[in-house]
């Protein structure tokens, strides 16, 4: 039996970018981040933390847009290597979210997660730690999977998806009051069966730096998270939120 691809692995990473054309691990890649930020204002003084930056794409979009200065943390080291040697100009940490007190100096104005909550074992912890490098008043975004209701989940590449029903608990646990919470449920799912096509699109390009099994792992996946929203096992939400 074959070991499949984790999607949140360097690999998985630079296939999605393949797909995407864009060094995005989230569905709506663009589209995605303008809609998060499409009520936020732009400025150069800001400092932004992006939590599960991946291989950089969104740092680099964000900071070409005029949203601010922006840096990136990921646990996974290759990737940030990765970045580092892409966008050299970016501010790019390889470090655990656990751990952003220790590691950075700065105090964020506005921190987001692009579907990196989801792979957080201790979200109420992660949380906690992003609330010590935060100002009284610094907005916190996640956009992200969430289980529909208390329906058991069982779907691959998505381990933790957010609890509707306990992240204003956890938010105020942790020093942070929820402003709205954003169903786009309906967008997840109409980019996921794009997605899908895209991934047979780029059959070719997988393949030449993997394999034909990985090319059908990554499909399986995909289709899996899009029948996950079909069939409403899952939610996809955009959560608000000010510290405290």
């Amino acid at each position: 039996m074959h070991n499949k691809i984790k999607m949140n692995s360097v690999l998985g990473k630079r296939i999605l970018s393949l797909i995407r054309k864009g060094d995005y691990a989230h569905p709506g890649e663009e589209d995605a981040i303008d809609l998060v930020f499409r009520d936020i204002s732009k400025n150069q003084n800001r400092l932004l933390l992006d939590v599960g930056c991946g291989l950089g794409g969104t740092v680099k979009y964000l900071e070409d847009k005029g949203y601010g200065k922006v840096t990136g943390i990921d646990l996974n080291t290759e990737g940030i290597e990765y970045a580092r040697t892409k966008y050299p100009e970016l501010d790019l940490i390889a470090g655990s979210v656990y751990d952003i007190e220790k590691i950075s100096q700065k105090k964020y104005d506005l921190i987001y997660h692009f579907c990196s909550f989801y792979s957080f074992p201790d979200q109420l912890g992660a949380l906690s730690a992003i609330r010590k490098v935060a100002h009284t008043g610094t907005e916190l975004i996640i956009f992200d999977y969430a289980r529909n209701g208390t329906y058991p989940i069982k779907v691959s590449q998505i381990p933790n998806p957010l609890d509707l029903d306990e992240i204003e608990n956890m938010l105020e646990s942790s020093n942070w009051k929820l402003s709205k919470i954003e169903d786009i449920s309906d967008y997840y799912l109409s980019e996921y069966a794009k997605f899908i096509d895209k991934i047979q699109a780029a059959k070719e390009d997988i393949i030449s730096i993997s394999n034909e099994q990985t090319h059908q792992d990554v499909r399986d996946a995909y289709l899996d998270i899009y029948n996950a929203y079909k069939n409403k096992i899952l939610k996809a939400v955009i959560i608000y939120a000010k510290a405290i």
